[in-house]
């Protein structure tokens, strides 16, 4: 969500609407100094990252103007598809290399590594991630409780505790 805030107070007003680039969706009005509108779902796919300009309009009709437009930047979707190594120790000293694609979306956003547990679901260790390209990234495998984990873990990443339903999801055996 894009929250704008207002430095006076806004109408009590229904009709408060974003547009991003030339897409319109409604606003909601959060409290007396600002909206918040959720981009529009159908721009986030995309091949490459691109910027919009989004602008305000307090009764659907006036926008502000694009000179005072704010921009708002979609990037592509994240996906893994490689490990290096597919196993370590259980003690948590392997450095794990995760191969994929548009990882520069996420850089700046705390990426991180998610270990599920093939086991037990509720069994899950989360390890700060460092992108080092678009096309990889590098985490150190958290210490992992074989007894409560089992030998098996799914690995995905994400940032902010938000992992894409796509991102991809490989196995990670532990010994």
């Amino acid at each position: 969500a894009v929250a704008v805030n207002t430095t006076s107070p806004l109408p009590e007003l229904n009709g408060f609407k974003c547009k991003f680039g030339d897409q319109v969706v409604t606003a909601m009005r959060q409290d007396k100094n600002t909206i918040s509108c959720i981009s529009p779902s159908a721009m986030i796919k995309c091949e490459s990252e691109h910027s919009v300009d989004v602008s305000v309009s307090l009764n659907g009709l006036q926008y502000s103007s694009s000179s005072s437009a704010a921009k708002f930047t979609y990037h592509p979707e994240y996906f893994i598809n490689g490990l290096f190594p597919t196993s370590g120790s259980f003690g948590g000293i392997t450095v794990l290399k995760i191969s994929g694609e548009h990882f520069t979306g996420i850089a700046g956003k705390q990426p991180e590594c998610y270990f599920r547990s093939n086991k037990d679901d509720s069994y899950v260790l989360i390890a700060p991630a460092q992108v080092l390209s678009a096309v990889e990234i590098r985490c150190e495998v958290p210490k992992w409780d074989i007894d409560s984990g089992g030998k098996y873990a799914t690995v995905t990443v994400g940032s902010n505790e938000i992992v894409h339903p796509n991102s991809g999801r490989l196995r990670f055996t532990f010994h």
